[in-house]
């Protein structure tokens, strides 16, 4: 009799480990676009309609691989599910011909060790023809869960800022506004700085100051150009002339030593 209680007893208590200690479970539902073998037009997010189930707070991931390695490409930010469900989750490719043959699911806390608990296999390849383009194929027309699931997903993350928001207080508001002020400067520092350089600098000096004044003005035209084109190709735009303005000014600031330096040594000479 004892030894069935016991046995009872250690039954009880590794079922109810295992339920603790139960790993969450994610499957894929459907994708848009649909199909096993898609090229995605430029610009295109692949969406993917997800069923969770998960006892405990947990953040669904998505990783797109091909042969093995990772690919480098944008993807869904997560916020927590708990219970049963359904989530979206997407990637965008950043240069044409980019390939995929399999998406690595991971859940959890979204620490290092996040295990991967679904694997989806489709191949997908990034085209370079825009989706507006009349010779296309593809038919960007979204299905409904879509918009729902994106809506759903967007009211998530930003009730998760507002309560982070809350939680640091106004001295992270504060810092965070700051830092984003030097930032801006800095991009604003490094658009000037090549024209003030141009005014005051002469000869060879003169022309090394245009190269970096050159390179932003072909940034700019680039996305005009292409904008004009297609209206989705630089939706990120800001921060393309922003990167183009820091490597200006990090050109002018080489620049600057490079000629203080030579001066120094003229003089000294």
């Amino acid at each position: 009799m004892m030894r069935m209680m016991l046995f009872a007893f250690c039954l009880l208590v590794s079922g109810w480990g295992s339920a603790v200690s139960a790993k969450p479970e994610v499957r894929v539902l459907e994708t848009y676009p649909a199909g096993q073998s898609i090229t995605l037009p430029r610009n295109q997010d692949f969406y993917l309609r997800l069923a969770y189930a998960s006892d405990t707070p947990v953040g669904i991931w998505i990783n797109p691989y091909f042969r093995g390695k990772e690919v480098p490409a944008g993807t869904s930010p997560s916020p927590r599910y708990s219970g049963k469900g359904e989530a979206l989750g997407w990637f965008f490719f950043t240069n044409p011909g980019q390939r995929v043959d399999e998406i690595r699911i991971k859940a959890g806390d979204g620490g290092y060790d996040t295990p991967v608990v679904a694997t989806y296999r489709v191949n997908v390849t990034a085209g370079s023809r825009p989706a507006l383009d009349p010779s296309s194929p593809w038919a960007p027309n979204e299905p409904q869960w879509i918009g729902y699931m994106r809506e759903e997903s967007k009211k998530q993350l930003e009730a998760r800022m507002n309560a982070t928001q809350r939680d640091s207080g106004p001295a992270a508001f504060v810092f965070l506004g700051g830092f984003m002020l030097i930032v801006l400067g800095l991009g604003i520092v490094g658009a000037v700085a090549p024209i003030w350089a141009m005014r005051r600098w002469e000869g060879g000096w003169r022309l090394a100051a245009a190269a970096p004044l050159g390179l932003l003005g072909l940034v700019i035209l680039r996305i005009i150009v292409e904008t004009s084109i297609d209206p989705t190709s630089h939706n990120l735009w800001p921060f393309e002339v922003l990167m183009a303005s820091f490597a200006s000014l990090g050109a002018m600031v080489l620049f600057a030593v490079l000629r203080r330096v030579r001066s120094n040594a003229g003089n000294g000479a």
